[in-house]
């Protein structure tokens, strides 16, 4: 120039930005990155009515990943002419964050446009969503693709979503390996899903892993997933397991066992604050003899029935408790009564299986049988009050019983309860008995005790114990029940079945099976690993 300044020229090469280097608000860019992921055309309604369609793309380089968000119609989304795996490059455009926090890219015909990188794409990672097995899940993921079998498929749900507009979705059980998960289905999902069958076997693309309110896994397929059927399942009709075949951790199952023991009934109270109440049972077939839970109605069916009775159980849920497995019975379980051959087989199996034997240092919950020295035994015994016609938990006042819900009632239902404390050395245990269990041990029932508390002027719906006190104070005794940890006082209690003295020629002979079976050779085989 005339006054001896050169100014720098304009560099004619591309600037490609790296994933990392995108902030919010900028337009115009030029990004590039391997195609991890194209997912489905997804539909919206504008303001004035009209239908438009937009495609999300995910792609990725050496310093983190992005979404493209493509406008455009319905035709040209569904026709775009690159795959997954390949390097494309973003020209135009304009750069925001999601509600994950996540970046975006977002294009339309007029904004913007991709076409293939021409560059070196050696240096773009080959990333691939992780694709699992049903038995494979083990945590929660963001973004996962899940292979399965499919057990059972709900009906499309509608409810009303947060702006007012009506949502769908619907719910099916995967299974793989005798491992089950829940499988939920939104939005366009729903429309993958809804013709599932039985028998089906799945790929679900782009799937979420979360855990549920109740601690276990589920799949959840959203706007961003798809759903493929790897193969058609030969049959729709349900299958029906075997009760040795159960699994702690099956969300869904049917079974066909015959109804052999009923328990007491126990209410309990919703976390809504209503009422209901549970039922403990048997089932048995010719492979085991499971335990039980019917809950609600299930519960009052359930309890109406004679034992025995053949059911058919379609839907239930499997829970490990303890050592075993339990079926739990809820409102969405169909259960149907069955003429009960006489050659039908069941398994025999003893009490001493159903409540193996524990100390009380190596307890854990579950069902048991323990033996210990009674140190402890309550004053007197309860006798708390139910409204018959809600469940809730009845006060008496100036003579009258007075239900929070209904009022004034004149017939309520009694439950009677006490506890004892034993002891064996390794530890001890409050074990609590109820209803027809606390009469029997006690020797009389709530209404002779109902009627002794107000000819004797006891303190009211107390009944004493002195007499039971004298009894069981020092003596051995086996006691059987469902033992649970407490949270609140860092301790394991049990719910008490039933209560024996120790036999010391029975207890002699468990002794020496015990010191025969496991601990003989257990110092035989130390004694070999020594020499």
């Amino acid at each position: 120039s005339e006054l001896g300044i050169e100014l720098p020229k304009p560099s004619t090469s591309e600037v490609i930005l790296s994933i990392n280097k995108l902030i919010p608000g900028m337009r115009r860019i030029r990004v590039a990155g391997r195609v991890v992921r194209i997912y489905p055309v997804t539909s919206f309604t504008r303001k004035d009515g009209s239908v438009g369609f937009r495609r999300e793309i995910k792609i990725a380089d050496e310093t983190g990943y992005a979404y493209i968000v493509v406008w455009a119609p319905k035709e040209a989304l569904e026709t775009i002419d690159f795959e997954e795996g390949d390097v494309i490059k973003v020209i135009g455009g304009r750069v925001r964050v999601n509600s994950r926090n996540e970046k975006v890219i977002h294009i339309d015909p007029s904004s913007g446009r991709i076409v293939p990188y021409e560059g070196d794409t050696s240096k773009f990672p080959k990333v691939e969503i992780p694709k699992l097995k049903v038995s494979e899940i083990s945590s929660e993921i963001a973004e996962v693709d899940v292979t399965g079998t499919v057990v059972f498929v709900s009906d499309v749900k509608s409810f009303e979503r947060p702006d007012g507009r009506e949502g769908r979705m619907l719910y099916a059980i995967l299974e793989d390996n005798t491992q089950q998960v829940r499988a939920v289905f939104w939005r366009k999902a729903v429309e993958d899903a809804v013709n599932l069958k039985i028998g089906d076997r799945i790929l679900i693309r782009s799937a979420r892993i979360r855990r549920s309110v109740d601690g276990n896994f589920e799949v959840h397929a959203g706007s961003r997933s798809s759903v493929k059927i790897i193969s058609y399942g030969e049959s729709e009709e349900l299958e029906f397991r075997k009760l040795s075949e159960i699994r702690g951790n099956m969300q869904y199952v049917n079974v066909k066992a015959v109804l052999l023991k009923k328990f007491e009934v126990i209410p309990y109270t919703r976390r809504d604050g209503s009422s209901s109440e549970m039922l403990e049972l048997l089932l048995g077939d010719d492979t085991a003899v499971v335990r039980g839970y019917a809950w609600g109605e299930a519960a009052r069916r359930i309890k109406e029935m004679d034992v025995p009775t053949l059911l058919e159980i379609r839907g239930a849920r499997a829970r490990i408790e303890g050592e075993n497995v339990a079926i739990h019975i809820g409102k969405n379980v169909n259960i149907i009564e069955l003429p009960l051959d006489k050659d039908y087989k069941i398994v025999t199996v003893s009490e001493d299986n159903l409540y193996p034997r524990k100390w009380l240092g190596e307890l854990s919950e579950g069902f048991y049988e323990v033996r210990g020295t009674v140190v402890y035994v309550s004053d007197s015994l309860s006798i708390t009050r139910f409204c018959k016609k809600c469940g809730a938990h009845t006060s008496y006042e100036y003579g009258r019983h007075v239900c929070p819900k209904c009022g004034e009632v004149e017939d309520v239902e009694y439950l009677p309860s006490f506890f004892i404390v034993i002891d064996d050395g390794t530890g001890s245990i409050r074990v609590s008995f109820f209803r027809d269990v606390a009469e029997e041990i006690v020797g009389k029932t709530v209404e002779q005790m109902l009627t002794e508390i107000d000819q004797l002027g006891f303190q009211p719906f107390r009944y004493p114990l002195d007499a039971l006190r004298e009894k069981l104070l020092g003596k051995e005794v086996i006691v059987r029940g469902k033992i649970r940890f407490k949270g609140d006082i860092q301790a394991f209690t049990m719910r008490g079945k039933d209560l024996r003295y120790a036999s010391p020629i029975a207890e002699a002979k468990m002794l020496i099976s015990e010191i025969e079976g496991k601990l003989l050779p257990e110092i035989k085989r130390r004694l070999e690993e020594n020499e």
